[in-house]
């Protein structure tokens, strides 16, 4: 008996110690390499002429304690202002030292970065879910979004702008493009489009309230499939495993639609 309690008191003593480095057989990751973290998150406001800077930082000792920071930092430059906050919550992050693969898989999360992405180690957060995938030329997808209504933003400054991240072929890229559609009622439909390969991916979303929060996954999927109803699409034909709920309480199904040009066929 005493010999067991000895083994137990070993064992405990040895987690204690490792618990605070960063071994990564001790971490607690979900199936597809995110940690979870309790974080403080603060949100400020600065006017600049007629825009405002939103500077977003997050901190916490699991922070700290995980990555070996205080605080990073993001900024987003927007036409209103929104409330000052702080509150504590749980957030997912891309563990920094999963390796990315160099594969051909449709990533399933888009990203929001903290802090420099030139940094040696940027914290990426886990922000929406991946539910487009369009097997057309660009300027043919560019074209039918414009006459359906859709507006772009022609171009931002990646370090300043609301810009999210997906990991391809072994690193975080930028999204390449956004796409709007007004919907009243202050609130719009917001495409992001990355390119993969000979694909493109999307990540539909609504934006509202100020400041603007992504909801509404599958409505906002729905939309876009209109925009291509003369050509070959296929709602909920692709699984990518994400499903969620936004923060308003509507489900994403974990499902892509597949938005294709009939042009491609013979």
């Amino acid at each position: 008996m005493l010999r067991t309690f000895l083994i137990l008191g070993l064992i405990t003593a040895l987690s204690a110690n490792f618990g605070l480095g960063h071994d990564p057989l001790i971490r607690e990751l979900s199936e597809d390499g995110h940690l979870k973290i309790e974080v403080k998150v603060e949100t400020t406001v600065e006017q600049d002429g007629d825009l405002f800077v939103v500077t977003t930082r997050i901190s916490g000792k699991m922070l700290k304690r995980k990555l070996g920071v205080m605080e990073v930092a993001r900024e987003e430059i927007v036409e209103r202002p929104p409330p000052e906050t702080t509150r504590t919550c749980e957030i997912e992050i891309l563990d920094p030292d999963l390796v990315i693969g160099q594969d051909h898989e449709v990533p399933r999360w888009t990203y929001e970065v903290y802090g420099n992405p030139a940094m040696s180690m940027p914290v990426y957060v886990k922000a929406d879910p991946i539910n487009l995938v369009i097997d057309a030329p660009f300027c043919f997808f560019d074209y039918q979004m414009r006459l359906s209504g859709w507006t772009t933003s022609e171009s931002w400054n990646l370090l300043k702008a609301n810009v999210n991240y997906v990991p391809l072929n072994g690193k975080m890229v930028p999204q390449c493009k956004n796409y709007y559609l007004d919907n009243g009622n202050g609130s719009r439909y917001h495409l992001r489009l990355w390119r993969h390969g000979d694909v493109l991916i999307g990540q539909a979303h609504m934006d509202e309230g100020i400041p603007h929060e992504a909801c509404k996954y599958e409505n906002s999927e729905c939309s876009v499939v209109k925009a291509f109803s003369l050509h070959i699409t296929r709602r909920n034909c692709i699984w990518l495993a994400n499903k969620c709920t936004d923060n308003k309480g509507y489900r994403n199904n974990g499902w892509a639609s597949y938005i294709k040009t009939y042009k491609q066929y013979n």
